[in-house]
């Protein structure tokens, strides 16, 4: 059976209920050699200096508690968001592309997310595989990592990766993710045909979901809690962003739980 924790973030003020009773770290500040470490993918069209910004307020908040490292994509993006562009220098790097049969070119974002919800429309994902096989050989040479943290296209790839390595484990083809956490920020459902296989199910793996209601793909977004079986989701009243305020706050609280004791 599949269980969803929901906590809304609705305005700066008391921390939701569930948050208070989270076991709280201390704020250490030794050595960071033996801290848990936390992996960062960016999203599509950005690289890892925007993804440094993205998360500059959760690495402060959990500064002496974790270490932060970052993974960077190798495909060149084109169609990148000018704000993007405006306020940081390139190169705009993406894990892989994304092709469908409703259309062809590029579209307002909407009718894109009107293909996403259309269950007639076939996705496919062109160098998911080689992405997917990049990060693992990245996490076996670097590792081990506690939590994988993914935005946008960055979280999607984690879902890959999950979900390949807990198909690969259930088939006795391999081991099961190293990992112990998912944190995925406005990420969205994988739509690639070529995985359902491995997405038959939802995926029995520790998650925690942050999505803004603003987001243009919010109606797609919401839906990625489907596809994990135990999933803590928040909600933001922002757009395809991370969270601001006492949402970040509600997002640190959770990933500071998952971290193991010191």
């Amino acid at each position: 059976m599949r269980r969803t924790t929901w906590v809304t973030i609705l305005q700066a003020a008391t921390p939701h209920a569930s948050l208070k009773k989270m076991p709280q770290r201390a704020n250490l500040h030794a050595s960071t050699a033996a801290l848990p470490k936390i992996l960062c993918l960016h999203g599509g069209g950005t690289n890892e200096a925007i993804m440094r910004v993205q998360t500059a307020k959760v690495r402060r908040m959990l500064r002496g508690e974790a270490e932060f490292e970052f993974f960077e994509g190798t495909l060149p993006m084109t169609n990148v968001d000018p704000a993007v562009k405006r306020r940081f220098e390139g190169p705009y790097l993406s894990w892989y592309d994304v092709k469908h049969d409703a259309y062809e070119g590029v579209r307002e974002p909407a009718e894109y997310v009107r293909a996403l919800l259309d269950d007639q429309v076939t996705f496919s994902y062109p160098h998911a595989d080689e992405a997917v096989a990049r990060l693992e050989h990245h996490i076996d040479e670097c590792g081990p990592y506690d939590a994988l943290l993914g935005f946008s296209q960055g979280a999607i790839l984690i879902t890959l990766a999950t979900a390949v390595r807990l198909h690969r484990a259930r088939t006795g083809l391999g081991p099961p993710p190293s990992w112990r956490h998912n944190v995925l920020v406005c990420g969205m459902p994988v739509r690639a045909a070529e995985y359902a296989d491995q997405l038959k199910t939802p995926l029995d793996f520790p998650s925690t979901i942050s999505q803004g209601r603003e987001d243009p793909a919010y109606e797609w977004c919401r839906r990625l809690a489907a596809q994990y079986a135990d999933a803590n989701y928040l909600e933001h009243p922002d757009g395809h962003r991370f969270p601001r305020g006492e949402a970040t706050a509600a997002l640190v609280a959770l990933v500071r739980a998952r971290l193991p004791p010191r």
